[in-house]
């Protein structure tokens, strides 16, 4: 079984190849340079990794979970997948963070679902094959 060890850890490679982390900004500094490139299928987020097959979020662990990015049309959907992984046992605050990283890198919400606090609707599939075509 592939592990998330496997895999390429996207935050780690973007640091690694765009050198974009700064105290000032988080992980992405968006004066420095162009945006980095996009989350391909397989990055990993700790146990969490992109699965552009079928526009999911996959956790393999000892227990395995699967957030589907279709139904993150809003922030409330979005919102909700998070606390619904919440509840569960072994949903571990570094499980948790993962996921939000993972959505923050997919989807970019801030700026697709709720910018200056506004809702939103995204259409997730269209941004995603996007995505998918012109990383080939």
């Amino acid at each position: 079984m592939e592990t998330a060890e496997t895999k390429r850890q996207y935050r780690d490679y973007v640091e690694e190849h765009y050198g974009q982390h700064s105290p000032c900004f988080g992980f992405w500094n968006p004066g420095a340079t162009p945006r980095p490139e996009k989350p391909k299928h397989g990055d990993a987020w700790g146990d969490w990794w992109y699965n552009a097959d079928n526009f999911t979020l996959e956790y393999k662990s000892w227990q395995h979970y699967y957030v589907d990015l279709e139904r993150c049309t809003t922030s409330a959907e979005t919102m909700d997948w998070i606390f619904q992984i919440a509840t569960k046992s072994w949903a571990t605050p570094e499980v948790l963070g993962h996921l939000i990283q993972a959505l923050d890198d997919v989807l970019e919400p801030q700026a697709n679902l709720c910018s200056g606090g506004s809702n939103k609707t995204m259409d997730v599939r269209s941004y995603l094959q996007k995505q998918v075509a012109s990383s080939r």
